[in-house]
């Protein structure tokens, strides 16, 4: 009887929800109505986090970039020209 009367009634409509209903009960709202978002079109995973969005964007972006100019070759791996190496004999 005590956990009867401290037990809460579901506000969603679940799987219990298929019983018929008295004229005076009201029905409990579905998930689906409580959040009213109609017709969407499904979401990638990526698509659902805009920091991972942006991160992937970006890497794609470097990879065409890297197609149109060519990179920097650092000084440090000694390819210029340093002139002779023995002189002129």
């Amino acid at each position: 009887a005590r956990k009867e009367r401290f037990q809460v009634q579901p506000r969603i409509a679940g799987q219990d929800a298929q019983e018929p209903l008295g004229k005076e009960v009201k029905r409990a709202a579905s998930y689906q109505i409580i959040k009213n978002r109609g017709l969407t079109a499904h979401k990638s995973k990526l698509n659902r986090n805009p920091r991972a969005k942006k991160r992937e964007q970006f890497r794609k972006a470097t990879i065409r970039r890297k197609g149109q100019v060519r990179e920097m070759r650092e000084s440090a791996e000694g390819d210029r020209y340093a002139g002779e190496a023995t002189g002129i004999r």
